[in-house]
């Protein structure tokens, strides 16, 4: 008969101890773990606003330039049978084209997608000086890349508008940019710029305002939304010939 020799208390210590090395070899939980930045990090804390604000940019002139190009392109028989849009697709396209701008950018940067709004917001909201080159700048780089998106897509639907390759005139050139009427003269179309862009930036700080029931953030772009198409609808017919 065989008598143990392990001594009082010999298990529960052993179990204690297997009880310790388990907890030591226990995965630690992520929330305790510091983790380092690698390179990327750090310039991606320092990109992505700016990208943000390109993004935004982009895609607010691709559909914008793009509802220009399907109604203005589309009236003559030899790109569609029929005309594919009229004044009011391209106030609803515009409109849309702000919104969805907005809603891809407004999270990280803000959302301003225009040189005015960035001023507008640092002289009246804030807006760090030492950005504004750089949001700028991203902005327009947005809108010449969305523009040769949109240019690269309808390019020969403007070579037969202009009735010939490679012909290019202010006859398709009002797709990409403002072109007055006949008889606005210099200051009335500085005015009527002006008034649409003052009027958006007027809503933009009102409906941001906390002490003026602003919106959820995130409802935001639908705010612009409405706003940008009441301002096609009334105030874009005299610089969009």
């Amino acid at each position: 008969m065989s008598h143990s020799t392990e001594k009082p208390g010999k298990s529960s210590s052993s179990l204690e101890d297997i009880s310790r090395t388990k907890s030591n070899l226990d995965p630690v939980p992520m929330r305790d773990v510091q983790i380092e930045p690698n390179w990327w990090w750090k310039y991606r804390q320092i990109l992505r606003e700016p990208a943000a604000e390109f993004a935004g940019t982009m895609l607010l002139v691709i559909f914008g330039t793009g509802v220009n190009c399907q109604a203005g392109l589309s009236v003559n028989s030899g790109v569609a049978s029929s005309p594919k849009g009229d004044w009011g697709s391209v106030c609803l396209g515009w409109g849309a084209a702000i919104a969805l701008g907005a809603w891809v950018s407004g999270g990280v940067s803000g959302g301003h997608m225009n040189p005015a709004i960035t001023l507008a917001f640092a002289t009246w909201r804030g807006f760090p000086w030492k950005k504004v080159p750089v949001y700028i700048l991203a902005q327009l780089l947005g809108g010449i890349v969305g523009a040769g998106i949109v240019y690269a897509n309808y390019f020969h639907a403007i070579d037969i508008v202009e009735g010939g390759r490679g012909i290019r005139t202010l006859l398709t050139a009002g797709n990409f940019g403002t072109i007055p009427l006949d008889y606005m003269t210099d200051v009335s179309c500085f005015f009527s710029e002006f008034l649409g862009t003052a009027i958006l930036v007027l809503v933009l700080l009102a409906v941001l305002d906390s002490r003026n029931g602003a919106p959820p953030s995130g409802l935001v772009p639908l705010v612009l939304f409405v706003t940008f198409l009441g301002i096609t609808a009334s105030l874009g017919m005299e610089t969009c010939k």
